[in-house]
C-alpha cells in the first residue's frame, strides 16, 4: 500500500453552511441591497457533477477493447461542452439570492434562469462566487495550496 497523506483539517463533509454576499459590493444592510447566498464548501458529488456536465461526449476508438481502452489513454478525444460550464457553476454554489424579473418578482433559482441572467448580472454573480472560492480555499489554486500545505506538516 501507498504511503497516505496527512488527514485534512476540514470535516469529512462539506458543511451545509452558506454565506450571504452583496453583489456590485453593496451594503447587506441597506434596504434593497442585492445579494447572493453562496455554500460554504462544495462536497466532491458538486465538484463531479461540474465536471460530468460540460463533458459531452468521450471518443473510443470502435473496435478498442476494456484492456486496450486503458492502454490507448492518449487517443481518447474528450468533446466539452463549456456553454453550461458557468451556469452550473453558479447553479452549484448558489443557495438562494434575491434577484428579480421586470416585474420585481424574485427569480428561482434554476438553470434556466441562470441561463437568462444579463451578461453583466451573470459576470458580477461568477465573480463574487471567484472570490468566494478564493476566501474558503475552494477555488483551484487554494485546493492545491491546501493540499500543499498539508503534505509539509510534520
Amino acid at each position: 500500500m501507498g504511503k497516505s497523506s496527512r488527514r485534512p483539517s476540514q470535516p469529512a463533509f462539506a458543511s451545509l453552511g452558506t454565506t450571504k454576499y452583496a453583489l456590485w459590493d453593496e451594503d447587506l444592510a441597506e434596504p434593497g441591497a442585492i445579494w447572493i447566498e453562496l455554500k460554504d464548501r462544495i462536497s466532491y458529488g458538486d465538484e463531479n457533477d461540474m465536471a460530468g456536465k460540460i463533458v459531452r461526449s468521450i471518443k473510443v476508438p470502435d473496435n478498442a477493447s476494456e484492456d486496450e481502452v486503458r492502454e490507448l489513454k492518449k487517443e481518447i478525444e474528450v468533446m466539452l461542452d463549456i456553454s453550461i460550464d458557468g451556469p452550473f457553476r453558479i447553479l452549484v454554489w448558489t443557495v438562494d439570492w434575491n434577484l428579480q424579473d421586470e416585474n420585481g418578482k424574485t427569480v428561482e433559482i434554476e438553470f434556466d434562469a441562470i441561463r437568462a441572467l444579463d451578461l453583466e448580472w451573470a459576470d458580477e454573480v461568477n465573480r463574487v462566487i471567484t472570490e468566494h472560492e478564493e476566501a474558503t480555499g475552494q477555488g483551484k489554486a487554494g485546493r492545491r495550496k491546501a493540499q500543499l500545505a498539508q503534505k509539509r506538516k510534520p
